[in-house]
């Protein structure tokens, strides 16, 4: 049986604003990343990647600098 975020992952690649909110909520409330992943039906990695994306003052992340944020490292 394959795992329900490798199915979800194909049929939606990029993160929906809804699922960003969730992350965003769940990091304000100290929830594990894979709590959180697993609310989504994502891979842990996924929210990760999301979360060390967009983290902004002090590491906190804020889901509503999601789009054009700069990359890390250059």
């Amino acid at each position: 049986m394959r795992p329900k975020f490798l199915t979800r992952a194909a049929e939606a690649p990029r993160l929906t604003l809804g699922e960003r909110v969730v992350i965003d909520v769940g990091v304000r409330m100290g929830r594990s990343i894979r709590k959180i992943a697993e609310e989504l039906g994502r891979a842990p990695s996924t929210v990760m990647r999301e979360i060390e994306r967009n983290a902004f003052c002090y590491g906190r992340y804020r889901q509503r600098y999601r789009f054009g944020a700069p990359k890390k490292g250059g």
